[in-house]
């Protein structure tokens, strides 16, 4: 039986270092950036994730590029300091970014941080996290965030017939990166997406058809229906918010296209998860 992504994160360092002592040693093969100002929330936050994940600190946002310069990271962490601003910043400039917005990132809010939190997830970021929090729920919470990813890049991989010949890979993460940050709007389609890629729509789409067997709009109706999946089991939206996050236009129309993917509707799932 193949392993879900999820079992994926969670096995990667802890099932082989019981299997070979060794391995104990050998750092996770994901890696999280964790940015946080204070030194012993910094230590604190990395004792936490450690035993699943393999941390790699920043203080700020040039250690930030440094660090995604030089490792392959699969999740953002930030911990919001007394600037949320600056915090706010980070999370747009990289959610922004044609190297790096496709990375989900977490946030850790303090309650006071509470009035930013439609900001935080208009900026771009995947899932916030208020403090006090246990170190269950961080983990759960940071391997949820790593999972859903691997789900999307295993959609696009799976997605690629056997005959066919070897993808472009710089358009397929070109194509996965653009959608991934636009999902928020409500106007993203495929003739936004052929802007966006600097095609016109005929060769946006021949390009799309040598390199997937799955059409432009259900690729971007896939991504919404997985970030929404997301939203309802790590967080505590309304579904109405959640629709309007995945870029829906309206409650209704999330509900359907929902029910008809997971084959449950938002709020059963959401009981599911829990």
């Amino acid at each position: 039986m193949i392993a879900s992504p999820l079992t994926r994160i969670i096995t990667s360092g802890s099932s082989a270092a019981a299997a070979n002592p060794a391995a104990a040693t050998t750092p996770c093969p994901t890696q999280v950036l964790l940015i946080a100002r204070e030194t012993n929330e910094q230590n604190r936050l990395t004792a936490y994730l450690n035993n699943i994940f393999s941390v790699l600190p920043a203080r700020n946002g040039r250690d930030m590029i440094k660090t995604l310069q030089s490792h392959p990271i699969q999740l953002v962490i930030i911990d919001i300091g007394p600037h949320p601003s600056e915090d706010l910043q980070l999370c747009t400039e990289l959610k922004t970014s044609p190297d790096y917005g496709h990375i989900p990132i977490l946030l850790l809010m303090s309650p006071g941080s509470a009035r930013f939190r439609i900001k935080y997830l208009k900026s771009g970021a995947d899932a916030l996290l208020e403090k006090p929090f246990s170190q269950t729920c961080l983990k759960a919470q940071a391997a949820n965030l790593v999972a859903n990813r691997i789900r999307i890049k295993d959609f696009f991989a799976s997605s690629q017939p056997a005959t066919t010949p070897q993808p472009d890979c710089s358009f397929t993460k070109k194509l996965e990166d653009l959608i991934a940050k636009n999902l928020s709007n409500p106007s993203l389609d495929v003739n936004l997406l052929a802007r966006l890629m600097n095609m016109s729509r005929p060769t946006f789409y021949r390009k799309v058809n040598s390199t997937s067997t799955i059409p432009p709009n259900e690729m971007i109706n896939t991504a919404r229906l997985e970030k929404a999946a997301r939203l309802l089991s790590t967080t505590g939206h309304a579904i109405s918010e959640i629709a309007g996050l995945a870029g829906f236009h309206s409650r209704s129309a999330f509900g359907k296209s929902f029910q008809k993917h997971f084959r449950l509707t938002p709020t059963a799932f959401r009981k599911n998860a829990s």
